[in-house]
């Protein structure tokens, strides 16, 4: 059986119930069974999406994500950040997190994956380590965030290792399934040869882009915020 995948791969494991264990470790495992050059640049995703309990969810989300600036604060860089994208589907799921400046302990589940799940997008890496991101999101959530994955992904040529709980959701996206045998070697199989990847670019290459003023729900009330104390009146 043929191991090679390529750029804008969705691989999706399959994992035996004796073989649980810390995905990060298998996911570097597999990329180094198949010779992948290191340094390995990659982006993991927890299934609890864990955060730094001292920092909001904005905080965590401009943290080694937004490099610093002498002259633009980090929303001005946001914003210029998710308009070069042209990634409205990711847009569209940073817009649907609420309570940004709360603490991750003073939030929901579903609040604090979505914060991981952003992050997570915008780290500049090769490699998107997915572990089981459905958790915690509700159907609309998780089908904005699908989109957004599958068109960051396409359009940054990265490669998306994925494990889930609920692998049946994540086959129609995949097109290569990840198998571990009983040696422990891996193997890959494709999964309805090249009609899933085509579909998965099409998004790229074909998708229309919504016309008009793009709205960022949790960027542009900051952004028209005035910096200055107001002036008292003479």
């Amino acid at each position: 059986m043929s191991a090679d995948f390529e750029q804008n791969d969705i691989l999706l494991f399959k994992f035996e119930q004796a073989s649980k264990g810390c995905r990060l470790k298998h996911f570097l495992h597999f990329l180094n069974s198949q010779g992948t050059r290191r340094p390995i640049r990659f982006a993991y995703i927890e299934a609890e999406g864990p955060l730094i309990t001292n920092l909001s969810l904005r905080e965590n989300i401009y943290l080694d994500s937004i490099p610093n600036s002498l002259s633009e604060t980090k929303d001005f860089q946001m914003r210029s950040f998710l308009q070069r994208s042209s990634n409205h589907h990711l847009i569209d799921f940073y817009n649907r997190i609420p309570l940004l400046d709360e603490l991750p302990g003073d939030v929901d589940s579903q609040t604090r994956k979505m914060a991981a799940l952003f992050k997570g997008l915008l780290q500049s890496a090769d490699y998107l380590f997915l572990e089981s991101p459905e958790r915690y999101l509700d159907d609309e959530s998780l089908k904005v965030f699908t989109n957004a994955l599958r068109f960051q992904a396409a359009s940054r040529s990265q490669t998306v290792l994925l494990d889930s709980e609920n692998p049946k959701f994540w086959s129609p996206y995949a097109n290569k399934v990840v198998l571990q045998n009983t040696n422990g070697a891996y193997d890959v199989e494709p999964v309805l040869s090249g009609k899933v990847k085509k579909k998965f670019l099409e998004l790229v290459n074909k998708e229309e882009i919504p016309e008009g003023n793009i709205t960022f729900l949790n960027l542009d009330n900051l952004l028209a915020a005035p910096t200055g104390k107001p002036k008292k009146a003479a």
